[in-house]
């Protein structure tokens, strides 16, 4: 979705020790984003709107977005 959510899912629970395999990590982050709080993820898409529309009205060209 957005570099923000991907580091925020690792934030969650990351564990740079221990390498639990392709078949644990994927069901650790389906654990996690089912416990997102649903607001956080519309505020993470209305953002990604706001910068797409940000991008349509530069006419495509690179934009520094805060």
């Amino acid at each position: 979705m957005d570099f923000f959510f991907w580091g925020y899912l690792k934030s969650q629970d990351y564990d740079d020790t221990h390498f639990p395999g392709l078949d644990e990590l994927k069901d650790r982050i389906i654990d996690k984003v089912g416990e997102t709080d649903p607001e956080m993820v519309q505020r993470a898409f209305e953002d990604i709107l706001r910068r797409l529309q940000v991008c349509i009205n530069r006419n495509g060209r690179s934009v520094e977005y805060r």
